[in-house]
C-alpha cells in the first residue's frame, strides 16, 4: 500500500455532480466547462490505508500515474436489491473461485479475451487505446487484500 497523490494518479472528482440529471454518461465538453465555473474538480489524495466512498453518479476519472511504480486500488460497488445491475463486470478465466461463496450477487462474466478498460469515446480519453489483462494471480491478490486475508511474509 502507498499514499495516493496527484503524482501517482489520484482520482479526479467533480463535487455535487451526482445531483445533475439528464446529461447521461457521455458528457459534452461544454457541460464540463460550465460545471468547472461553478465547482471545479478536486483530486482525492489519500493516505495509505484510507477508504474513499463516493456516489456512483459523481463525475470522476482516473488520472495518469507519473511515478513509474504500480499503484494498486481495490474497488467494490453495492446496489439496492432489485436494481438493474447493467452489464456484468468482465474478469479473465481463472478468477472464478473468488466469487464461488459470495453471499452477494457478483454480476460478473469470465472470459479469455483481453479486457478493455479504456474509456471508449471518452471526452478525456486518457487511457484510450490502452488494454489490460487482469491475471488470475493479480485478481486473487487484490481479493485477498480486500478481504484482509493476505498474509505478510516474515
Amino acid at each position: 500500500m502507498t499514499d495516493i497523490t496527484e503524482h501517482n494518479g489520484s482520482i479526479e472528482l467533480w463535487p455535487g455532480t451526482h445531483l445533475i440529471r439528464g446529461v447521461g454518461t457521455r458528457i459534452p465538453p461544454s457541460i464540463f466547462e460550465e460545471r468547472r465555473k461553478i465547482a471545479p474538480p478536486i483530486r482525492a489524495n489519500t493516505k495509505k490505508g484510507s477508504l474513499l466512498i463516493r456516489h456512483t453518479q459523481v463525475w470522476h476519472r482516473g488520472m495518469p500515474n507519473y511515478s513509474g511504480r504500480v499503484r494498486h486500488m481495490v474497488a467494490t460497488m453495492h446496489y439496492k436489491y432489485g436494481s438493474d445491475l447493467g452489464e456484468p463486470l468482465k474478469f479473465n478465466k481463472g478468477c472464478e473461485a473468488e466469487f464461488e461463496n459470495s453471499i452477494l450477487h457478483p454480476n460478473v462474466e469470465f472470459t479469455d479475451e483481453i479486457i478493455d478498460l479504456s474509456p471508449k469515446d471518452s471526452f478525456f480519453g486518457i487511457c484510450k487505446d490502452t488494454f489490460f489483462r487482469i491475471s488470475p494471480e493479480a485478481f486473487n491478490f487484490a481479493a485477498k487484500l480486500y478481504r484482509g486475508t493476505l498474509k505478510r511474509k516474515g
